[in-house]
């Protein structure tokens, strides 16, 4: 019997056209779905796949991650 951990992942989700996408920085692993719940639900298994044939990362231990936006000026073209 193998033994199994519970790793903590970052999970960021936003929304794409019709389509919630969902991504873990950590494996770098993305999936989808049609809501924010079936996106977790289909990135966690990804997850496990990802998981059961790569081996489990040395990630250091950090508090609740925030994720937000920022709003960034960048060079226009000129008009």
């Amino acid at each position: 019997a193998s033994m199994s951990n519970t790793l903590r992942l970052t999970a960021l989700v936003w929304q794409e056209g019709e389509e919630f996408v969902s991504l873990c920085p950590e494996a770098d692993v993305a999936s989808f779905g049609a809501t924010i719940d079936e996106a977790l639900a289909m990135l966690r298994e990804a997850l496990e796949v990802h998981f059961s044939d790569t081996d489990v990362p040395e990630l250091p231990a950090h508090g609740e991650p925030i994720m937000t936006t920022v709003n960034v000026e960048v060079p226009g073209t000129a008009a």
